[in-house]
């Protein structure tokens, strides 16, 4: 356990599924998802234990607790898992066991000694397994999880009204999600909480617009907050949970009543790869889109988009293109200029494919080179003497999208007639 984190309750419940014929296998638990839940209003200015090294010796240091350093997170980020033991038998056999491992309670440090804390006091879980004696040979084998690689809780701001009547605000839970194993996805949901008390499970829809799992529904009260598990489960059982590490959370609200529209643009981007994996050979072809949606409630200008490959840092504002940080060799990027801009609610999606980019300010040969792990997409990249870029934002936070964990290996294919990311031409404002 990593020290300065607050030391909470675990509870283990046997979920071993027995089998019915006598020394047969017993069942495998694949994932667990949280259907519905009920909690306690969160506790203010709670001062936890936290973890500390033992030593032998005890030193003054170690006479108070540390300082928490993980602020603003939920911790555990993950309050629930499964977990297999296995015991070993006087006569060489093996007993296995299966245990839902929870944790009652949540904390989130917003301080070095205090915080919040988040106690539940019921929890009703979904458990899939699979049977080895009946299951397809496949399924199996079909053991990793889904993938998610972008998940966010969007605050729309106003839904349209008519007349005089007040705007009722919205929240829109959005994910990509991917099948890792080829078995396809079966759902994606988001269990989640308006009131820090109900929790409830909302089916997310495959919006073919922009290939996310989305859900709009209203948003809490003013000065409440909303806080959510992303999961997904596939057709062989196997489930994700995904929490942004404890920070998928806290999105608080203060909207007050208010007549007519908002009138900003907001850019959000998003990325993913056909074919959907992490692990590929350098020279394989593939195919990067990225969708860029306004989740505002005012035209967007023209603009440009950018798509970094393992930069030298990654982008945090507008004009710094994608050559300008190239962090490998041979440097890889692509550069795409929206010419017609984008409408309040609308989507449009890029392609890599031939002819789909701005070829003289990119160098996309198809494919990775070796070791390349991480992809940036930054929305609104570009509009040189202007730092907001051109297109004024009520949200300048959100235009990054990102992609980790790629591995690429094996040699790199010999490069014939593609332009250096060195010798690029001056590119023009959007």
């Amino acid at each position: 356990m990593a020290q300065g984190r607050p030391v909470l309750p675990a509870l283990t419940y046997d979920i071993t599924l027995l089998p019915t014929t006598p020394g047969a296998a017993i069942a495998i638990p694949r994932g667990v998802r949280l259907r519905s839940a009920k909690s306690l209003p969160d506790l203010a200015n709670y001062n936890p234990h936290v973890t500390t090294p033992v030593t032998d010796q005890v030193y003054p240091q170690q006479q108070e607790d540390p300082t928490m350093t993980a602020r603003s997170l939920w911790l555990p980020d993950l309050p629930y898992a499964i977990q297999r033991t296995s015991q070993r038998t006087a006569s060489g056999g093996d007993i296995l066991t299966d245990q839902l491992v929870i944790s009652p309670a949540q904390f989130s440090a917003s301080n070095g000694e205090n915080g919040q804390l988040r106690r539940f006091t019921e929890m009703e879980f979904e458990v899939t397994y699979v049977e080895p004696r009946i299951a397809p040979s496949l399924v199996l084998t079909q053991t990793s999880s889904p993938l998610f690689s972008d998940v966010r809780i969007i605050p729309l701001g106003l839904s349209a009204a008519a007349g005089s009547q007040a705007i009722e605000p919205l929240v829109r839970f959005s994910a990509i999600v991917s099948d890792s194993n080829g078995s396809g996805l079966r759902e994606a949901s988001a269990t989640y909480t308006a009131n820090g008390i109900d929790w409830q499970r909302k089916q997310l829809a495959l919006n073919p617009a922009n290939g996310r799992y989305e859900a709009t529904l209203p948003a809490p009260a003013a000065g409440g907050d909303i806080s959510a598990f992303f999961e997904s489960l596939d057709n062989a059982g196997n489930v994700a949970v995904e929490t942004h590490k404890g920070a998928l959370a806290a999105i608080t609200y203060a909207f007050l009543p208010v007549f007519g529209k908002q009138s900003a643009a907001d850019l959000a981007g998003s990325l993913r790869l056909s074919p959907s994996k992490q692990a590929f050979a350098a020279g394989d072809p593939v195919t990067i889109e990225v969708t860029i949606t306004n989740n505002g409630s005012a035209p967007a200008a023209p603009f440009w988009v950018d798509l970094y490959i393992n930069p030298s840092k990654p982008p945090t504002a507008p004009n710094s293109t994608w050559n300008m940080v190239c962090g490998m060799n041979p440097c890889f990027g692509i550069a795409w200029s929206v010419p017609g801009g984008l409408e309040p609610n609308a989507s449009i999606t890029l392609s890599s494919a031939p002819g789909q980019f701005a070829a003289p300010y990119s160098v996309w040969p198809g494919y990775f080179a070796r070791g390349t792990a991480d992809l940036y997409v930054y929305v609104d990249s570009w509009n040189p003497g202007v730092a907001s870029g051109a297109v004024p934002e009520s949200n300048e936070a959100n235009n990054r999208a990102e992609l980790h964990g790629l591995v690429v290996t094996g040699p790199n294919p010999l490069l014939l007639s593609l332009q250096s990311d060195g010798i690029l031409p001056e590119r023009p404002a959007p």
